[in-house]
Parts: structure tokens; C-alpha cells; sequence
């Protein structure tokens, strides 16, 4: 349950919308970066010390960037989480569970997902 002060907002946990585009040239996820809230946002304490302070925790709110590969055909995919600076990898084809990458930021965690997926497609295509 995530609580703000004085109520509860919602039960259960976060998530985020990571999109998968199906065609004949191979499926392949979207880039996109997402942002949730829970109660209710008050754009003139947006920069307020306390609003960053609390920014910081993920208790009132939290940011995300999802991060894929270029190739598509690529069963991989990146979800990054900009407040902890930790990003996760999930490649199902190879690891039952996601790859943790902590101490980072969105940069180069694009570039590793971008870096696995082209040498993931390497081995699995011996022509590139």
C-alpha cells in the first residue's frame, strides 16, 4: 500500500508500460520514458525542497525509461529508474531472472542494452 500523508492511495505495487511492436520484419519493443503519481500533484511545490526531498524516495511518485535494442528480433529489454540510479535488463532467452545494474544512469544504461542486444544478435545470426 503506498501512503501520503493522511491516506492510503493505492494498494498493490507500481508498474510500467513497456510496449511491444508485433510485424513480419521481427517483433521489437519501444523506447519510452513514463512517470506515475499517486494523490495529487501540486505543480507550485514541484521545485520546493521537501517536493525534491521526497522526489527522491518513490513513496509520492516515481519516473521510468525503458531502453531496447535497435535490432528488432531482440528479446530484450531495458527498464531504468532514474530516482535509484538502478536499471534492469530482462532477456528471457538466457536468464530466468532480470539483470540488476546499479550505480548507473539512463545514458549508459541504454548503451549496455543497445551493446548486449547487438552482440546477442551476433551470435545468434553468424552472418553479422
Amino acid at each position: 500500500m503506498f501512503m501520503q500523508e493522511e491516506s492510503a492511495i493505492f494498494y498493490g505495487v507500481g508498474g510500467a508500460l513497456i510496449n511491444c511492436v508485433c510485424s513480419e520484419y521481427g517483433h521489437c519493443y519501444q523506447n519510452r520514458a513514463g512517470a506515475s503519481a499517486w494523490g495529487n500533484i501540486v505543480v507550485a511545490d514541484a521545485a520546493s525542497l521537501t517536493s525534491e526531498q521526497l522526489k527522491k524516495t518513490g513513496m509520492y511518485n516515481f519516473s521510468y525509461n525503458v531502453c531496447t535494442p535497435i535490432e528488432r528480433g531482440i528479446a530484450m529489454v531495458g527498464l531504468f529508474f532514474d530516482q535509484s540510479n538502478i536499471g534492469f535488463i530482462y532477456d528471457p532467452l538466457h536468464y530466468d531472472e532480470p539483470i540488476k545494474i546499479k550505480n548507473t544512469n539512463v545514458i549508459d544504461f541504454s548503451a549496455l542494452v543497445i551493446n548486449a542486444a547487438t552482440v546477442l544478435s551476433r551470435i545468434n545470426d553468424p552472418t553479422k
